[in-house]
């Protein structure tokens, strides 16, 4: 990570602070649980579960709108947005009380909408059926721009790499079922993993080292890629590893695990070797039916999301430092990490959210 002087003095008396909070005996303030938010497409609900022992919440979200929901997200308003598969419309739910907002977005050539995710300003809303990301304002939900069509066929998950560029995985295509486009442009500059190499390609996320991991939905295992090369490296998570079975969704936690929904719950397994550690959720939990897409929510200032916030906050925050302007994680940031590491809300991650972290930490 490149900082300046003024910046490596003003970190190392941020971390001492919160350090001599500790031995003086300061006791950070409780902090709120960490939440799971799961989409059950077999259900029409949203379910909430304990985000560290996997013990069932409630149904926060129930709906009549709700149809097939598939994948949810938190906006930058706090509240939850639903890629809703039946009618591909975006809904919008109160985020603490779960309570029906209305639909958020919408447009004609978005039908089977599978994922949401929200960058710089936009809602992006991925087509299953018209093979397309539809570009909304992430305020109004005002229609901004469509892409895609016809070369991402039959999408499926995206995410945003470090690199800033959009990776998107698609079912049928002559240009790679992984593929990588830059919304600057709305332009294909990348692709990989050619037709035959994955199955059915569904859920997709970066690793804490940088790799690309793709869930192959049929056969019931996890490939990684070379972030970089986008060269095939092995297959992480071995065909039906713990029962996997019909994996959707992935996401990487600070806590050192892989968390996979498939047909059978959400699976953990290790993040560093991809062994199977144990079922976090089995299916049935709380009426779960069909787990797809999930969203974790952990208290502000709680980057590991251990339900507590410490000295290993502070040092997740310090690997993540870019400064003013910076819009990708540096090469050391754990990337979802950096998507929460704004605590100022300044638009930049920088020394004002050490300083916003040592008041969480000590309750000053």
């Amino acid at each position: 990570m490149n900082m300046t002087i003024t910046q490596r003095i003003s970190l190392g008396t941020a971390t001492a602070l919160v350090l001599g909070a500790t031995v003086a005996g300061v006791t950070p303030p409780a902090v709120a649980a960490v939440e799971l938010f799961i989409a059950d497409r077999g259900e029409d609900v949203i379910l909430r579960f304990d985000g560290v022992s996997g013990a069932f919440v409630d149904t926060f979200a129930s709906s009549g709108a709700l149809d097939r929901p598939v994948n949810v997200e938190f906006g930058p308003d706090g509240h939850l947005y639903v890629a809703n598969f039946g009618d591909g419309y975006v809904l919008r739910f109160n985020g603490q009380t779960g309570a029906y907002m209305g639909i958020f977005a919408s447009y004609s050539w978005l039908e089977e909408t599978v994922e949401v995710l929200f960058r710089n300003g936009y809602l992006y809303a991925l087509g299953n059926d018209h093979h397309n990301c539809v570009v909304f304002d992430d305020t109004s939900g005002t229609f901004v721009k469509e892409f895609g069509d016809p070369i991402m066929r039959y999408p499926h998950d995206m995410v945003f790499g470090p690199d800033g560029l959009l990776y998107v995985t698609t079912e049928q295509t002559t240009q790679g079922l992984v593929q990588v486009w830059d919304v600057r442009d709305y332009q294909l500059v990348d692709w990989f993993a050619p037709p035959g190499a994955i199955s059915l390609a569904t859920g997709i996320a970066f690793g804490p080292d940088g790799h690309v991991y793709v869930c192959d939905w049929y056969d019931a295992e996890i490939l990684r890629y070379d972030g970089q090369t986008h060269e095939l490296i092995d297959v992480f998570v071995p065909s039906g590893s713990g029962g996997l079975s019909g994996p959707s969704s992935l996401a990487f936690r600070p806590d050192g695990y892989l968390y996979v929904s498939n047909s059978n719950g959400v699976h953990r397994y290790d993040a560093q070797t991809g062994a199977f550690v144990d079922v976090f959720i089995a299916d049935g939990t709380g009426g779960l039916d069909q787990a797809r897409g999930f969203v974790f929510r952990c208290p502000e200032g709680d980057l590991d999301c251990d339900d507590d916030i410490d000295v290993s906050d502070h040092h997740l925050l310090a690997a993540c430092l870019g400064g003013p302007g910076v819009t990708t994680a540096p090469p050391d940031c754990y990337l979802p990490v950096f998507e929460q590491a704004d605590l100022d809300g300044d638009g930049d991650v920088d020394l004002g959210d050490f300083l916003e972290l040592q008041q969480y930490f000590t309750g000053s």
